[in-house]
């Protein structure tokens, strides 16, 4: 289950980032469509977030 608390995360800085259960989320430069997920294995560390 989900619980709406699971659903941020913070910078090191104090800043507020969106993210899910502590990781944060972001977006890649590359991705111009919605649905895009071109960034998604980069490195073997970028994956797209997957419900």
């Amino acid at each position: 289950m989900l619980y709406a608390g699971d659903w941020r995360a913070n910078e090191g800085n104090g800043a507020k980032q969106g993210g899910y259960n502590g990781k944060p989320h972001y977006a890649w430069t590359k991705n111009n469509m919605p649905g895009d997920a071109i960034g998604d294995g980069v490195n073997n560390v970028w994956h797209v977030a997957k419900p």
